[in-house]
């Protein structure tokens, strides 16, 4: 790790005053809080260490407990006291750099420690908040309803992080949730629903989002049963099974239901008025499904599958759609899904970068799509390759840098999501060395972009972010050219 001094504007490597190595794995440091004092406490596995920062870019190591057991947090109080909890439940308390004195606080991991107020607070794996004082007598213990991974305190007020996504403000006894989120795995799916937008992830959650509160209106189950590992499932970290997880969803006005694809290839028909109610459920595909989309009159439902096929759907308004057929012409997996405006064709990108055009009406690949389509209007932008969305690549990137794409409303742009946790904005037709405008705000992959309100707000997901985030576009620079 690195010591860093924040009273220069250089945050690279100019302004390290100090480095240290450290064999094992590091989970948690902490500062002394006493004025003047820079001791630093780093916590892991199987360490405890501490050291002092020193003129000269140098720090000085201390004897620590050595490799006794594996610490997942620690903090300092006001008078200096360290505190490291480890992952039996136990809070160590030290005396400079000596083990002083523990107790048994917590029934399994203390993944979280915080000191404010002249109080000790400790989150456990067994979801219980303990509150300390400075010399480790309990006073108080709160129970949530899933394991702790942060906490602060201001004032008299509490701040409760938890592994389900949510964050609970906690005053005077009562306990408000005031954020929800995603909290396993990775999160794909996107789409605006009427007033809303929904998403769904690798963490068996379909959550409803509204606009205007900027707030969760809903949490529904993808599946309430735990089925078999897919054996070329989607890589992921997280802890739920194929049919737990989901990376497409798709929402349509005119039926108004909600498709809903998972990583096992099931693709649930849900009514989007009350999600958590099931209409049908189709197992046409054997493995996951990166993209789904509504034609635009609502009568069909197209599945891009990791199996290389597309799936299409006649669609009914009690949900019992019957499957059209499947087409089987690409060389890889479907990542991008398009229908022109009067339903008869579809746009596909695959793996292997194709770009392939297909009839609906015989269901099989047009091999002259381009010419075939070039007078009929695309009601959607999501296919990466072709013509109008050519200068979408920096120089030097390739095809996998760029995640996403949509289409404005307006059709005046066209946004992209990359690897680099960019959203970039560009006029639309996007040619060869077209000029964009670039929005900072993920750290991870853009895997999904979407217009929405009448170009007003375009909204993103990262890989691994726990919720959405909307730009409000009506005060933004946009490109001037193209």
């Amino acid at each position: 790790f690195f010591l860093n001094d924040t009273a220069t504007t250089e945050i690279y490597t100019r302004s390290i005053v100090g480095s240290v190595r450290c064999v094992q794995e590091t989970d948690s440091i902490a500062w002394s809080k006493v004025p003047g004092d820079y001791t630093l406490a780093v916590a892991g596995v199987k360490l405890i260490k501490f050291f002092k920062a020193i003129e000269g870019g140098e720090g000085r190591r201390g004897t620590g407990m050595g490799q006794v057991t594996n610490f997942e947090s620690v903090t300092c109080s006001t008078s200096g006291k360290f505190y490291a909890g480890d992952s039996t439940g136990k809070i160590i308390l030290f005396s400079g750099n000596t083990q002083s004195k523990f107790v048994q606080a917590h029934s399994g991991a203390i993944h979280a420690l915080a000191f404010g107020e002249g109080k000790l607070l400790s989150g456990g794996h067994d979801g219980k908040l303990n509150i300390f004082d400075e010399d480790l007598n309990l006073q108080r213990t709160l129970n949530f309803n899933a394991p702790i991974k942060a906490v602060d305190i201001l004032n008299t007020q509490l701040a409760v992080g938890l592994k389900n996504g949510d964050i609970q403000l906690v005053s005077e006894g009562n306990q408000k949730i005031v954020m929800k989120g995603h909290n396993d795995g990775e999160i794909w799916g996107l789409d605006v629903m009427g007033e809303d937008i929904v998403t769904t992830g690798d963490d068996n959650k379909i959550m409803v989002w509204n606009v205007a509160s900027h707030q969760n209106k809903g949490e529904y189950v993808i599946n309430e049963k735990a089925g078999p590992k897919i054996k070329y499932g989607a890589s992921s970290i997280t802890h739920s099974p194929d049919n737990q997880c989901s990376r497409a969803v798709s929402f349509c006005s005119t039926l108004n239901h909600l498709a809903v694809a998972t990583n096992s290839g099931e693709i649930q028909i849900r009514s989007a008025t009350s999600p958590d109610k099931i209409l049908a459920v189709f197992n046409d595909a054997t493995r996951w499904i990166e993209r789904i989309v509504y034609s635009p009159n609502g009568k069909f439902l197209a599945v891009g599958t990791h199996d290389d096929k597309i799936l299409v759907y006649q669609t009914s308004p009690d949900g019992n759609y019957s499957l059209k057929g499947n087409m089987r012409k690409s060389s890889s997996y479907i990542m991008a899904l398009d229908w022109t405006d009067d339903c008869s064709y579809l746009r596909s990108n695959s793996g292997a970068y194709e770009y392939l055009f297909w009839n609906l009406g015989t269901m099989k690949q047009d091999a002259n799509g381009g010419t075939t389509t070039k007078d009929m209007h695309w009601a959607s932008q999501s296919d990466k390759l072709g013509w109008y969305v050519s200068g979408i690549y920096p120089p030097g990137a390739k095809g996998t840098d760029i995640n996403s794409v949509d289409r404005s409303e307006s059709e005046k742009y066209v946004a992209t999501g990359d690897d680099w946790g960019l959203i970039n904005i560009f006029r639309y037709p996007c040619r060869d060395k077209a000029k964009c405008f670039s929005l900072r705000g993920h750290s991870e992959h853009v895997v999904r972009v979407k217009f929405g309100f009448n170009d007003n707000y375009l909204f993103s997901i990262c890989l691994l972010y726990t919720s959405p985030s909307p730009r409000d576009l009506s005060t933004s620079r946009m490109p001037s050219s193209a």
